[in-house]
């Protein structure tokens, strides 16, 4: 699949969320519309993409990772993942920081998901420099965010844009 294709699907699913009811009611409606797979098979996608050196792909695979930690499934949609592809990913990013190879978008990013929930990869051997480069100034999505492009970028797109939207206005 092509990152365009997984955008439609990101698209598709995240129309689908249960918008009303209680937390269980919602986990419900999540298993029965399929909801979860959907996402596990979104993200192994992205996964694969990764693999493959599209960094945009890593990206949204780091993005969906600590969504899923950070908001309750039945909220945001996303279960838990595959353990061994969230190990995968999260070396992938360690390997480019390791390089210093992290792009500017990447760096901010992984400071503001640290600064809110330290525990996503905190939690897990090694890393280091991954865990490192999530340390940095906390505050720098607030400098770089406005002047990022989030069309077409999935779940990951429509969740900075609302950030980006606060800053501007």
């Amino acid at each position: 699949m092509t990152i365009e294709e997984i955008t439609e699907l990101e698209n598709e699913w995240m129309n689908k969320k249960p918008k009303r009811g209680s937390l269980a009611d919602k986990d419900a409606q999540c298993q029965e519309r399929g909801i979860y797979e959907a996402w596990r098979q979104i993200f192994e996608q992205y996964v694969i993409l990764a693999r493959e050196g599209e960094l945009e792909a890593l990206k949204r695979t780091l993005f969906l990772y600590w969504y899923s930690r950070s908001e309750p499934k039945e909220l945001c949609g996303i279960p838990i993942l595959d353990e061994g592809l969230i190990i995968e990913v999260l070396g992938m990013v360690n390997n480019l920081a390791q390089k210093d190879e992290l792009d500017t978008e990447l760096k901010w990013m992984l400071t503001f998901y640290y600064s809110l929930t330290d525990w996503y990869i905190d939690r897990l051997e090694g890393f280091y420099e991954l865990k490192e480069a999530s340390k940095g100034n906390e505050s720098l999505w607030e400098q770089f965010c406005p002047k990022s492009s989030f069309s077409n970028r999935g779940q990951l797109g429509i969740y900075w844009k609302r950030l980006q939207d606060r800053i501007i206005n």
